[in-house]
Order: structure tokens, then sequence, then C-alpha cells
């Protein structure tokens, strides 16, 4: 008897600190929920506001070559990543007590290839400069390639669910960039001075969390071990060409506008792609918010997992639709009161791409049902697919409609990662039959019904 009420009374403390775990683990999600939360919206805020002043500052066709600065960083910055990021998270949290060898390896590989990226981008520079851009500005870009490596350190900190470590530096370097850009406009600053900045408040971030950690961590040293780096290489490959595919989708428009109608078009452009990618907002909180559910509702009821799934499609479709609509009717009055008169030819294309609103939503939601599904194999296809369209059908149109061309292409683009392409492969057509249904917001008036009738 005595052996029996002792085995109970260790059931019941196991079963106790179970609770007490997942309660610990459910508050540490939510406070880091809460974290990122509060530095998109900082971000979003401040970005729009000092974003706008310096567009105007500059004018479309200095802004043109910022932009097209920016999106040349973010794609060599994307190379020197190699696809790392979901899956030294994923080894973080299932090996904690080996952080000291991912981090290691995974600095070291990205460091190294930060300095082979950053020389090479000189030396093609060297040879084929870009005008109105000073060489300087090149150097410290190349710079900011082998900084990137720290990078590891922010999927460290969110595998441990202490975001606000990364976040912290981040909104300290963004407000200072912030208050140095306005400085520059006040004073006025040369465009190498704004793109710098930029630059800069990136290297601030990852300075900022690297000097935090070794103060967390004083007697920790990072090794390096080969056969972490061979294991790491075998399974990035595919994300790595899935976000090189993405990146393309974001960034290479405005270079092409750049190479075949000027700086003065490219403005004009990234003018209402900034708009636009303010809405980009919405997708983004609302997967969030409903993926950690659907995902433990799939474990318990498919059926309900499948009619809730459609309901969340269709609420981000309905909202989707009040935002376009909206933006659609506004364009020109949001373009001349943001940017004023210099811009008002970015009306039509924001007209164009607010519509890839749809198409980013759908993305995100999506992505709930791939995953879930272990389906993430055909995002490989999807994207180069579709970002081979893109840069076709920029090469094709932007002769003849300039930005208003690059707006139809990312749209059709758009169109056939997050729709077509999945009627054709065997796997996903269940998923494009609920993307078919959540356009006429199908999800929605099936609840509605259900709810009537019972």
């Amino acid at each position: 008897m005595f052996q029996n009420k002792y085995v109970i009374l260790i059931g019941k403390i196991r079963s106790m600190r179970h609770q007490i775990t997942q309660r610990a683990a459910v508050k540490s999600a939510v406070i880091n929920s809460g974290w990122m939360l509060f530095d998109r919206i900082i971000r979003l805020i401040g970005g729009l506001f000092i974003g706008v002043w310096v567009a105007r500052y500059l004018g479309p066709e200095h802004f043109g070559l910022f932009s097209t600065l920016i999106s040349i960083q973010g794609i060599a910055v994307t190379l020197c990543g190699v696809g790392f990021d979901g899956i030294i998270t994923r080894y973080f949290i299932r090996y904690p007590h080996h952080s000291s060898v991912l981090l290691g390896t995974t600095v070291t590989i990205r460091a190294i290839l930060g300095i082979v990226i950053g020389a090479v981008m000189l030396i093609l520079i060297y040879f084929r400069p870009l005008p109105g851009v000073n060489f300087y500005i090149w150097v410290l870009m190349s710079v900011t390639m082998f900084f990137s490596a720290f990078n590891a350190l922010r999927q460290y900190y969110d595998s441990r669910g202490e975001s606000k470590y990364v976040i912290l530096p981040e909104l300290v370097a963004f407000g200072l960039s912030s208050g140095l850009r306005i400085l520059g406009i006040l004073y006025h600053f040369r465009l190498e001075w704004f793109v710098g900045i930029v630059l800069l408040e990136g290297m601030l971030g990852l300075i900022g969390y690297h000097w935090i950690y070794w103060r967390r961590h004083v007697n920790r040293v990072w090794t390096f071990r080969a056969s972490i780096a061979r294991l790491l290489f075998r399974h990035s490959w595919p994300i790595l060409l899935t976000s090189g595919s993405a990146i393309i989708f974001f960034k290479i428009d405005q270079m092409i506008l750049l190479s075949l109608v000027g700086s003065r078009e490219t403005g004009i452009y990234s003018a209402a792609v900034r708009i636009s990618e303010i809405a980009y907002f919405f997708p983004t909180i609302l997967t969030t918010a409903v993926y950690p559910g659907l995902t433990k509702l799939r474990k318990i009821d498919r059926v309900r997992y499948e009619s809730s799934l459609r309901r969340v499609f269709s609420i981000g479709m309905a909202v989707s639709y009040c935002i376009i609509i909206v933006v659609t009717l506004l364009s020109s009055w949001i373009i001349s009161t943001l940017y004023g008169s210099d811009y008002i030819g970015s009306g039509p294309i924001l007209i164009v791409h607010i519509w890839s609103l749809i198409c980013i939503c759908n993305l995100n939601i999506s992505s709930i049902y791939i995953t879930n599904e272990g389906l993430t194999r055909h995002y490989i296809l999807k994207d180069a697919v579709s970002a081979l369209c893109n840069i076709g059908l920029n090469l094709a149109l932007i002769p003849y409609w300039n930005g208003l061309g690059s707006a139809i292409a990312t749209l059709v683009s758009y169109s056939i990662t997050a729709f077509f392409a999945n009627a054709f492969i065997p796997q996903l057509r269940p998923l494009f039959k609920i993307q078919m249904d959540s356009l006429t917001l199908k999800g929605l008036w099936n609840t509605r019904n259900r709810r009537t009738s019972s």
C-alpha cells in the first residue's frame, strides 16, 4: 500500500511539473510574441514617417538609387545566410547544450561567405560602377556582409523565447538611425549619407545583441565543427533556393527598372511599393496569431481543422478586399499627400501593386497547411518558376509601361506561386480548392449558415 501511495505521489508531482512547464512555455511564447509585435508596430509607424520624409527630400531620381542599393544589399545578405535560419533554430531547440558549436560553425561559414561575396561585389563595381554612387558606399556594404554572419544569434534567442535581446538593440539602432536621417534632411546631406545610415543601422543591431550575448556568457567559447557544417549545407540548399526566389520577388524588379528606364522611374515605383508593403503587415499578424491553434487542432480534429482553415482564408480575403478597395479609391490622394506632386505617377502603380495583397495573404496562410502536411519540398519548384516568370515579365513589360509594367509582372508572378502552381501539383490541389472558395468568402458564408441552422 505504501508503495502504491508513493507511485501516486510521484505521478502527481510529475503532472504538476508538466503543467508548470507548459504554463511557463505559454507565458514565454506570449511575452516573445508581444515583443515581436511591439517591434513591428514601432518600425511600421516610424519607418513610414521617416521613409516618406527621406523620399520627399531625395526626390524620385535619388530615391530610386537609394531603393536599388538597399535591394542589392538585401539580396547579398540573403546569399550570405545560406538558408541556415530555420535549420539552426530547430537545432538550437533540439540540442540546447550544443549551442556553442552551432553558433561557431554557422558564424564561421557565414563570415567566410560574407567576405567572398563582398569582395566579388567590389570587383564588379570597380570595373562597372553605378553612376551617382560613391565607391565607399560599396565598401561599407561589403563590410555589412561580414557582420551579417552574427545574425545567427537572432535564431539562438528566438529558439529560447528571448527575442527581447535582439529587438531591444535593433530598436536602439533604429532610433539612432532615424535621428541621423532627420539630421541629414535638415542639413541637406547627400544620398550616400542616407544609404550609409541604413547599412550602419543593421550593423549596430548585430553588434548590440552580440555584446549582450557575451555579457551573459562570459566563459563560453564558440567552436567550428566540419561535420556540423556538412549537415547544415545538406539541409539548407532547398531553403536557400526558396529564399533566393523570394528575394527575387521583392528586390529584382527595382534593379531591372534602374537598368532599363533609369533611377527616376525606379523612385516612382519604389514609392508605390512602400505603401503596398505596409499592407503586407496584416497577413503576417493573422498567420502568426492562428498558426499555433490550427496546428494543435489538426492533431485533435481534422474536420474542424479544415473548417477553421477555410474560415481563416476567408477572413484574410475579406480584410484584403477592404484594404484594396480603400487604397484603389484613394491612391492618388495617398501618394500626393505622403510623397508630394513629384511622385504623382506612383498612383496607377499603387492601384495595380496593392492587388498583390491577395496573393501575399494566401501565401502566408497557405504556409500553415503546407507545413502541417509536410509538403515544404514543393516550395522550390513553385518559387523558382514564379521567379523566372517575374524576371521575364519585367524585361518584357518595363520598356513599354515603366513602373506599371513591373507592378503587373509582380502581380502575375505572385498569382502563380500563391494560386495556380497549386493546381498543377497533386498534393496541393486540396489547398487550391480551399483558396478558390476563399476568393468568394465561402468559408464565412458556410459558418454563418451553420449558425443559422443550429
